[in-house]
């Protein structure tokens, strides 16, 4: 996961604006705005659009009402930490995430100041995020506060559905590539879904464990396992070459949800493989 810490300063100098209307309708169209003229540079670009989430906006609002009661710029807060923080004490698992903020009299003069900053530009622009939050908060006296906040959120997986749709994916591609289908074995999956809640457990890629664990079944000669933490989905596991060889015909899936602030959301899959 990436982190931008970035700090772009511009202070207003003219007339403040008036504050949102009491239930806050004028700053949220401020956001969805500011959120609008993003994606206006990014079509420039030829890149994808970024989704708006209300879940991202109300991240980046919050933060940028701290910065607004505080008096301070800054993606580190005293007492919320960093973006990536922020995200994961709201739940949001990420692969990638950053975050641009701004004090001006306007959006398209936050918008201006931002684009003319390489590192904020850089993300405004970069392919590597999906979505955005974008916070306003006016400060009286100031001008507003502005949070642009950049993720590449994980994917929602079903953990029960897993092992199944896993199976499902691993024995398409072996069948494309003539290797018999993969028979998801009851011993097996024992093994790798304790390793995995291991990894869980001790947010490590727990490889003495996982071997130790192996040493519990009298196929260990003719196996071969592995564990790793996918950020992008499952389909991640059929890069493992060892899943598409004709070598093997029964495997053991093991999966848990990694919930360390790290890396909220990711997966930590152990695959089996025996013959």
């Amino acid at each position: 996961m990436r982190e931008w810490v970035l700090v772009y300063v511009l202070v207003t100098g003219g007339a403040l604006l008036n504050a949102a209307d009491e239930d806050g309708s004028e700053l949220v169209a401020m956001e969805r705005e500011m959120a609008e003229l993003v994606n206006a540079e990014r079509r420039k670009e030829n890149l994808a659009p970024l989704e708006l989430t209300t879940e991202l906006c109300a991240v980046a609002r919050a933060h940028s009402a701290e910065m607004a009661r505080l008096g301070y710029l800054d993606h580190r807060s005293p007492n919320t930490g960093l973006p990536k923080d922020r995200l994961a004490a709201a739940g949001i698992g990420t692969t990638e995430c950053g975050e641009n903020v701004a004090l001006n009299s306007s959006v398209s003069r936050a918008m201006t100041g931002l684009m003319s900053s390489p590192g904020h530009r850089a993300n405004i622009l970069s392919p590597k995020f999906t979505h955005i939050g974008v916070g306003i908060v006016c400060a009286p006296g100031k001008g507003f506060y502005f949070t642009q906040l950049f993720a590449k959120p994980v994917k929602k997986v079903n953990l029960a559905a897993v092992p199944t749709t896993l199976l499902g994916r691993i024995n398409e591609e072996r069948e494309k590539r003539g290797a018999g289908p993969l028979r998801l074995d009851a011993a097996l999956s024992r093994i790798a879904q304790k390793a995995s809640d291991y990894a869980e457990e001790k947010n490590v890629l727990p490889n003495d464990e996982l071997a130790r664990l192996m040493r519990q079944t009298e196929r260990t000669a003719r196996a071969t396992a592995s564990v790793a933490l996918l950020s992008d989905g499952i389909d991640q596991a059929l890069e493992v070459d060892q899943v598409l060889s004709s070598r093997f015909d029964k495997i053991g899936i093991g999966v848990a949800l990694n919930r360390s602030k790290q890396g909220l959301g990711l997966l930590w899959l152990t695959i089996v493989l025996t013959k």
